[in-house]
């Protein structure tokens, strides 16, 4: 079929990363918490959170087998004006699995993974890459946690027939910008080069469609 991309644009941006990391070295993900010391008049110190809205930092190696492939992501580092402007960024590894096929026409998806559930905050974006590279995008509603598996709901309605057997990845779509002002790209020969991405969840930022 073709790429359904769906319920991004309300954040501002449906721009997707759609860049491949080099799998010879894993990505790295680090949670960002922010507290505050607070003091009232003979009482004692204590942390209060600033946000429950926790956001992510996902570290990348890249490998540019070609020139063109430097000089896309280049263009793309310069059109989103280094860190200035959003976009979507995949979570691309396998992060969960179907519990059940969906069914084309149905708003509801079940994970495999019970861990699904501590991470939904009704707001987010997941995404799927089929096998065939077709990429789906959604965004979660609500979740029923009774009965169990968790059940949940998307926005729009999925547009095919989609078994577990199909898919490459079903994993977490974050809306992010680059965390860092500048690109170094590490070169193994004329040719060839190695560039580390560094990317800010903008946690804060989630809108509902």
């Amino acid at each position: 079929m073709s790429d359904s991309i769906c319920d991004l644009i309300a954040c501002g941006t449906d721009t997707i990363f759609r860049f491949k990391p080099d799998w010879t070295s894993r990505p790295t993900m680090e949670i960002t918490t922010g507290r505050e010391l607070v003091q009232y008049d003979k009482a004692t110190m204590r942390y209060r959170n600033l946000t429950d809205k926790i956001s992510w930092n996902v570290k990348m190696k890249f490998f540019n087998l070609t020139k063109a492939n430097e000089y896309d992501i280049l263009q793309y580092f310069i059109s989103h004006r280094g860190m200035v402007n959003k976009f979507w960024l995949p979570v691309r590894w396998n992060y969960f699995s179907l519990y059940n096929s969906i069914v084309s026409g149905s708003k509801t998806f079940i994970p495999a993974d019970s861990s699904f559930e501590y991470i939904a905050k009704c707001t987010e974006r997941i995404f799927i890459l089929l096998k065939n590279g077709d990429m789906l995008t959604r965004q979660i509603l609500e979740q029923n946690l009774i009965p169990s598996p968790v059940e949940y709901t998307v926005k729009t309605a999925f547009d095919r027939n989609i078994a577990q057997i199909d898919i490459d990845i079903l994993g977490k779509l974050i809306l992010c910008r680059f965390d860092q002002d500048e690109l170094q790209f590490n070169y193994i020969s004329t040719e060839l080069s190695e560039l580390d991405l560094s990317f800010k969840e903008l946690g804060q930022e989630y809108i509902s469609q």
